[in-house]
């Protein structure tokens, strides 16, 4: 009491807020009057105190977000002023805060800007302008900035209802650059570098939308001879350093222009573009196989390889990917036909050739399913008394339509898909169980493909046959020959 009455005797008001113990809180309001009383007001003002305080703390979680954002932000109003930025935008850029604060003009913002050499134009107010333009239709404005410090920085631009807009702007650097790396591996070998198989079928189709001007390019199948051997002998890792050697070789003999690919295993495939005649490409088939044929030092082996390569011309033999494709294959196999370490055009009389085999290996399959197979006896007579000592198997094909087909046809053909492992299977017993009827001094004789002798399941092949039929192993004797042909 004392000291209202020495404030009203002063002059002097006291304001104070006093909070009730149901909660309201009370503004009290002491005014001096005339002849030394006062005038006390009392006001209720929960709400506008918990209104303040509501405000404050939007605020205060408006600060606290702003500060935490990944993103720089800032905001403009319609005349282009800054309304708030965050730190991060400040620090994105190296803008002073005396400087961009709020009230500044966004002109202002771009110039601090371009002064600490982080962003590109030669007109602000054109760069301006557009901005503006599209932002007064309503569009979101995207794109990405690339700084002189290597970063990469993705914008946004979005108009407000109140003819401002926000920006953010975001350091998408490491994104990018982790895009890149999944981009590439997409589109290369892992082992070699080379492009992969979809790389090539990507610039093969590029090449393919050139033919309208008048370019012509080849198609170079290539696949290196007796690799499986090599990476049999001196093991996968060996296979590997092998692989990638050759790969450098092959980029040493095509041009810039050209594209390279490991299409898979020990295949590569080469696109020649600008190509005059065929006499380019051939120059450029010797040129590789002379620089493959150098030896190769590799985990103290020196190893020598060749290459088989088939080439296909557009638009002579495609005008379509897999067109292009199947001719270069099919070409590169007539290499191998034609000896191993050679090259080979393209002629259509090669997919004729083709199509009679896979029906010849589709009928095959059928003939040891259907037991189409035969074998017959050749005696074998010492000269000396002209007695029979033996008898040497020799395989038959009795086709119901074709009649007798050549050993010459169709065992290579088993060779090459690992049928012969069953058909010389099937001969093995078959002759040991009917050998075992004949005279005790009479011998049989089976011829055994090299494929089968390199499977390490021929000898217990061997033993499950004369267990099977009874025939003392003295009686049996194996061929190590293609006599399967005779």
């Amino acid at each position: 009491m004392s000291e209202l009455v020495t404030a009203a005797q002063q002059g002097t008001s006291i304001s104070k807020i006093t909070t009730l113990h149901d909660g309201r809180i009370i503004s009290v309001i002491n005014q001096p009057v005339a002849g030394g009383g006062w005038v006390a007001t009392h006001e209720d003002v929960t709400n506008k105190v918990k209104a303040d305080e509501a405000k404050k703390e939007q605020q205060r979680q408006r600060d606290a977000a702003l500060s935490n954002m990944s993103q720089g932000l800032a905001m403009f109003d319609a005349s282009a002023r800054l309304v708030v930025c965050n730190q991060r935008f400040l620090k994105m850029y190296g803008l002073p805060s005396e400087i961009v604060k709020p009230g500044c003009l966004f002109r202002g913002v771009i110039a601090c800007r371009i002064k600490n050499d982080n962003f590109f134009t030669d007109d602000i107010e054109t760069f301006i302008s557009d901005l503006r333009a599209k932002l007064d239709r309503g569009m979101t404005v995207k794109k990405f900035s690339n700084l002189r410090d290597g970063r990469i920085i993705s914008i946004v631009d979005h108009p407000t209802a109140d003819g401002g807009w926000v920006t953010t702007h975001e350091d998408v650097t490491e994104l990018r650059r982790a895009e890149e790396r999944i981009s590439y591996a997409a589109h290369h070998d892992a082992l070699t570098d080379l492009a992969n198989r979809t790389q090539f079928g990507v610039q093969l189709d590029r090449a393919l939308k050139r033919l309208g001007r008048g370019e012509h390019f080849a198609v170079l199948y290539l696949d290196l001879d007796n690799f499986k051997f090599i990476n049999d002998t001196f093991g996968h890792l060996s296979g590997d350093e092998l692989l990638k050697a050759v790969a450098g070789r092959l980029q040493n003999c095509v041009r810039k222009l050209d594209t390279l690919a490991r299409l898979g295993g020990d295949e590569f495939g080469i696109i020649q573009t600008a190509v005059e005649q065929p006499s380019d490409v051939a120059y450029l088939a010797v040129r590789i196989q002379e620089a493959l044929r150098e030896p190769y030092d590799i985990a103290d082996h020196r190893i020598i390889v060749d290459a088989s390569i088939g080439i296909a011309m557009s638009p002579d033999n495609g005008v379509e990917s897999e067109q292009l494709l199947k001719s270069a294959d099919l070409a590169m196999y007539q290499a191998k036909a034609n000896g191993r370490g050679t090259f080979c055009f393209f002629e259509p009389e090669m997919d004729t050739r083709v199509k009679a085999r896979s029906a010849l290996e589709f009928e095959l399959r059928q003939a040891i399913m259907c037991g189409q197979f035969e074998l017959h006896y050749q005696p074998v007579v010492n000269l000396r008394d002209g007695t029979i000592t033996g008898c040497e198997a020799l395989l038959r094909w009795y086709h119901p339509e074709r009649g007798m087909i050549s050993p010459a046809e169709f065992i290579p053909i088993a060779e090459e898909t690992g049928l012969i492992d069953q058909l010389g299977d099937w001969a093995l017993r078959t002759a040991c169980a009917e050998a075992v009827s004949w005279p005790d001094n009479i011998k049989i004789a089976v011829n055994v493909s090299p494929v089968q002798f390199r499977n390490q399941a021929l000898g217990l092949t061997v033993i499950g046959a004369l267990a099977a039929s009874g025939l003392p192993a003295r009686r049996l004797e194996l061929d190590y020959r293609d006599g399967y042909h005779s």
